[in-house]
């Protein structure tokens, strides 16, 4: 018969050690994006978990972040992103007016940008197209190359 505390650190130790107790270890993603036309105005990053309404108008859950241009590059980092798929859009805010400006035909004209550097083809992109998967407690580079359509 085993000692009781002996057991209890045992058990312990068997449950942190166990793949469900990291399996939900969040992580981290650094967004790095480069090419950007200028260094006027701000880039918009969002971290997608899903695909309803991507890559629009991001849902008011999805965490993001306005971060400055300098010398045609920026990053933006988020910590805290649970284990799973994700993806990112970015768009150059030129103006100012946090929108992200069409012309007649819905083609954006200020920069766009996507995960896995997806080029949109007729289309826009779907999630999956763009989506990448963060394993437990990963710290996640992602690089985007800025498109000007």
């Amino acid at each position: 018969m085993m000692n009781p505390m002996r057991w209890l650190l045992v058990t312990i130790l068997a449950l942190a050690l166990s793949p469900q107790a990291h399996a939900a270890a969040p992580g981290v993603v650094t967004v790095k994006m480069s090419g950007f036309r200028s260094d006027r105005g701000t880039a918009f990053v969002a971290l997608w978990k899903s695909e309803r309404g991507f890559p629009g108008t991001p849902p008011p859950d999805a965490p993001s972040r306005v971060v400055p241009i300098e010398h045609g590059k920026a990053h933006a980092r988020f910590e805290g992103v649970f284990p799973g798929s994700f993806a990112i859009t970015v768009f150059h805010d030129e103006d100012g007016d946090t929108e992200l400006r069409e012309n007649f035909f819905g083609i954006p004209k200020e920069g766009i940008g996507f995960s896995r550097n997806v080029r949109p083809r007729f289309r826009a992109p779907r999630f999956g197209e763009a989506a990448i998967v963060l394993r437990p407690a990963e710290e996640h580079v992602v690089e985007i190359k800025m498109l000007y359509l």
